[in-house]
């Protein structure tokens, strides 16, 4: 299984509802979860989050990481980056790869109830984000923005923040994969990006949605699809949405956007 090279802002609203469920409510009652999670839905929007690493010896806010995004970003024009990442910097042809420094992966199977041991045909790899680079050892953090609407926010969430400190991100949680804890989290009064509707310039480090945008971004697309559980409890495949992937620009100028509920970014038109 491959990963990507950032936590997508649908990850981070399934794990943030999953914590204040199971903390609030009964983490067994499934209806709980949908209730929360269209809950977080309203009152949330969330930005990507993207591998960041110290800046000096030690860590405790904002500007003592640097955010780092492939090579191929280079030459872009980093300054909106800044308003929702940390020191946002692009690595150089010359610096070890965006892979190598954070990707790693572990070989796994599926047993076999009866043989107890692997299942045959099983054996396969899972990549993840790793918590330490791999050149020199490096803490990595997950850096990036998340939005709320502070009106009327249930009570159930109003501890929010308090839940960010034991989140697991990920299909591998009941390994122990993805739990991640947080450094730094600031209350920004007067923030500059207005998720309703917003100009930006640049590389969009989150997907944008192809529909209203294939005249304006040039690139990639893939759908974005996963899977949502019934009532019943079985799984079905959700909506797919087709977008752009990270780190094109809109073309060479400014654009206007506005951030869904999951962070796919869509296009605004006056």
């Amino acid at each position: 299984m491959q990963t990507r090279h950032y936590v997508h802002g649908k990850i981070l609203w399934a794990a943030l509802t999953a914590r204040l469920t199971r903390d609030h409510d009964n983490g067994a009652d499934g209806q709980a979860y949908k209730t929360t999670g269209d809950d977080v839905k309203k009152h949330f929007r969330f930005g990507y989050l993207w591998p960041a690493i110290p800046c000096g010896d030690t860590v405790r806010n904002w500007d003592d990481v640097k955010t780092l995004f492939p090579s191929d970003w280079n030459g872009a024009d980093l300054e909106c980056l800044k308003k929702i990442f940390p020191h946002p910097k692009v690595l150089k042809k010359d610096e070890p790869t965006f892979d190598y420094l954070f990707l790693d992966s572990y070989a796994s199977t599926a047993s076999s109830p009866h043989s107890r041991g692997a299942l045959e045909g099983s054996l396969h790899d899972t990549e993840f984000i790793t918590p330490r680079t791999r050149d020199d050892g490096r803490q990595v953090y997950l850096a990036g923005s998340l939005w709320v609407k502070a009106e009327e926010l249930p009570e159930k969430l109003e501890r929010w923040k308090d839940k960010l400190n034991d989140l697991r991100f990920g299909g591998e949680g009941s390994y122990g994969w993805g739990r991640v804890q947080q450094i730094y989290c600031a209350i920004e009064r007067n923030d500059p990006i207005d998720p309703t509707g917003f100009s930006w310039s640049g590389p969009i480090p989150a997907h944008v949605e192809a529909e209203g945008a294939e005249q304006m971004i040039q690139g990639p697309i893939e759908p974005l699809v996963g899977w949502e559980m019934q009532k019943n409890g079985g799984q079905k495949p959700g909506e797919a949405t087709i977008a752009f992937i990270p780190g094109y620009s809109a073309g060479t100028g400014t654009a206007k956007f506005a951030i869904g509920m999951f962070g796919v970014w869509t296009v605004k038109y006056e």
